[in-house]
């Protein structure tokens, strides 16, 4: 995220109007005040899990900061407490930066979003020459996830792999398409990346604590992600024009995606109907996610240095905490082994499930649906539309491994998949009928990007 992160099931904490019952949705509905935020955030996080929350929480509306703190010890060596000036890891959140510093070159003359890589590299093969920077953007390039350039030079991987798709077809996240845009900018501006976007953005928006190396590696602290949000609100920094550019849903996030993705943002949409622009990041040094909700004038950023799948949901809490939406109190977790479903019946249910999802036919997934699905999800949604949301599911974890099971409460498990192929992962959460042979009553999708 890729960023991008989005949920498809009632047991997932989201954003979503009561008028609403389809569903794969939680439904909330926001309220005007929000003086309260603080005092609910808090007694959210005390009452998170059974492993405390360690980490940076900032919430600010309407250009006023409404909470900017730290909880809990950072995990290093010395232990010392989270503070709003802690910096803390954003990984992929620096696309943001990148793609902002490439508007802003553009602002000035000095390239083209529609440029096409042959304008600032040599050699470069039939197959890439016409890859524009548009699509370097917004990860329609069909380059592979990831770049090595300890190994080769940027000309030498282009001529070396092989485009997974033809550019502008789909949508395939890609690490080394942010490294392309790196390298434009330094041939434009006449800087280093780093310079450049020291130059260009942190020191005149007041970013002094945040550093960035390259696109998927970046620090920086609560404070700094304050002055982010009021150099977003406002046009002093990008104008709207490009802001709107920045900001545009330009490419669905799959073939069934329920979200979008803009220029280093992925787009969802409120129950009300207004965009939120988000990212989020896992990375060996923990979990980051901002959202940011233009029309609403809301910003949400949330760090932690623990390696907790369920800080994925956390974040959505806090999100909807931000409006003061009706709060569900997270269920009790319990931690199974590793690589392992649970050996009793539930257990069963679960593995068929995981092999539909991963290995199923057309004509096997419907069989689940009619077999498996409870009422609450038949009843609600066409065949043909669960049809499409399970087969966005299988495109999703395709080749995934089990990484880590958890229960939640009773019924309701949460199951983290590991893609070897990249830095991504996908959380899936599904509810067992607790006295029922094997019934289905809710199930979704977090895809947690690195």
């Amino acid at each position: 995220m890729r960023l991008i992160y989005f949920f498809l099931a009632l047991t997932l904490i989201g954003l979503n109007s009561c008028q609403d019952t389809t569903p794969y949705k939680r439904v909330y509905l926001p309220t005007v005040e929000v003086d309260s935020t603080p005092i609910r955030v808090s007694n959210y996080i005390q009452n998170f899990s059974d492993s405390p929350f360690n980490g940076v929480v900032l919430v600010a509306k309407k250009g006023e900061l409404i909470l900017s703190k730290g909880y809990g010890k950072q995990n290093n060596l010395k232990k010392q407490r989270f503070a709003s000036n802690t910096p803390v890891h954003i990984g992929a959140l620096g696309k943001q930066f990148t793609a902002a510093a490439i508007l802003q070159l553009e602002l000035q003359g000095l390239l083209e979003v529609g440029d096409s890589l042959q304008k600032y590299f040599d050699n470069i093969p039939t197959d890439k020459q016409y890859i524009t920077i548009h699509n370097l953007l917004t990860h329609t390039a069909g380059l592979s996830a990831n770049l090595n350039e300890e190994q080769l030079s940027m000309e030498k991987w282009l001529n070396t792999v092989a485009l997974e798709s033809s550019p502008g077809q789909r949508f395939k996240y890609s690490n080394a398409g942010y490294h392309l845009l790196a390298k434009i900018i330094e041939q434009v501006s006449g800087h280093s990346y780093t310079d450049y976007l020291n130059l260009a953005i942190f020191q005149p928006l007041g970013m002094h604590q945040t550093t960035i190396q390259d696109s998927n590696w970046a620090y920086s602290t609560a404070d700094d992600m304050y002055q982010w949000y009021m150099a977003l609100r406002g046009e002093n920094f990008l104008p709207q024009n490009a802001k709107d550019k920045f900001f545009q849903a330009y490419i669905l996030e799959g073939k069934n995606a329920l979200v979008y993705y803009a220029y280093g943002w992925t787009v969802d949409q409120s129950s009300w109907e207004t965009p939120i622009l988000r990212h989020n990041s896992t990375h060996t040094k923990g979990y980051t996610e901002i959202c940011y909700y233009p029309k609403d004038d809301a910003f949400v950023f949330i760090a932690t240095d623990q390696e907790n799948s369920g800080t994925a949901q956390f974040s959505q809490e806090i999100n909807h905490l931000t409006f003061k939406l009706q709060s569900i109190p997270a269920p009790p977790t319990t931690t199974l082994a590793l690589d392992q479903l649970p050996k009793d019946e539930k257990g069963q249910q679960l593995a068929k499930l995981l092999d539909t999802l991963a290995n199923g036919q057309s004509s096997e997934m419907e069989e689940l649906i009619q077999d498996h699905f409870a009422p609450s999800l038949t009843q609600q949604l066409s065949l043909e539309r669960h049809l499409s949301i399970l087969q966005y599911i299988q495109q999703e974890i395709n080749q995934a491994k089990l990484e880590a099971v958890e229960r939640l409460g009773e019924s309701n498990y949460r199951l983290t998949l590991k893609d070897p192929k990249n830095a991504s992962k996908n959380i899936l959460w599904i509810e067992l009928a607790p006295k029922h042979p094997f019934s289905v009553t809710n199930f979704g999708i977090d895809t947690v990007r690195g």
